[in-house]
């Protein structure tokens, strides 16, 4: 089992301050990585828990730069997944953040969350 963490707290932070080449390229290792993995025939588990409004203080065209250089460099990798090739599952976890977005017209004590992030409706 192999696990790749991404942050995205430290994303923001690299968005912001980072200098502007970096979000032109796609760090080579990390395509290896992937790739690596790919043609070993792994199955890929991928699990998003995150706030909608972390990236809104981002330049949008910092965002778009880094979308389309991993856009090109994973592009046999997403292919393996989108045609099945690879076994592939995406979890998506309610964050508090999304739930304030999401129940934007609720009070915060009518918004569907108790202790730790748990949910029930």
């Amino acid at each position: 089992m192999v696990i790749s963490w991404k942050d995205e707290l430290f994303s923001k932070i690299r968005y912001i301050h980072g200098p502007e080449e970096i979000f032109e390229e796609f760090p080579e290792w990390q395509k290896e990585f992937y790739l690596s993995h790919v043609h070993q025939g792994a199955a890929f588990l991928i699990i998003s828990a995150s706030d909608p409004e972390l990236t809104k203080d981002v330049k949008p065209e910092r965002l778009a730069k880094a979308r389309k250089a991993s856009s090109t460099a994973l592009e046999e990798y997403r292919e393996k997944l989108m045609s099945n090739e690879n076994a592939w599952c995406v979890i998506s976890i309610p964050t508090e953040a999304w739930a304030k977005k999401v129940f934007a017209g609720l009070k915060e004590e009518e918004i569907p969350i108790f202790e730790k992030g748990n949910f029930a409706f």
